[in-house]
């Protein structure tokens, strides 16, 4: 988990530089305060997937198949994200 975390730390530095560097002078706080912005959402909408998923799935069901849902879900919103991507 520590050599995760440090990895996504360096990522997430990179990309806001990337964002200031490409940010016109006068919108570079606010395009820069967007990888924290993404950074919160994303952790709060991965919290309360599995949250939902707890709430709504019995604890043997949630072991054996129903932590699979989130991930499922996972792979919707990349695929999403993939396709506005290249669109």
């Amino acid at each position: 988990m520590l050599v995760q975390g440090l990895s996504v730390e360096g990522e997430f530095i990179g990309s806001v530089v990337h964002l200031v560097e490409q940010a016109q002078p006068e919108r570079r706080a606010a395009d820069s305060s967007l990888a924290s912005f993404g950074v919160e959402i994303g952790g709060l909408l991965g919290a309360g997937s599995g949250w939902l998923t707890a709430a709504l799935v019995s604890g043997d069901a949630l072991h054996e198949w129903g932590w699979r849902l989130p991930l499922l879900t996972a792979v919707a919103v990349g695929a999403l994200g993939l396709w506005l991507l290249i669109r």
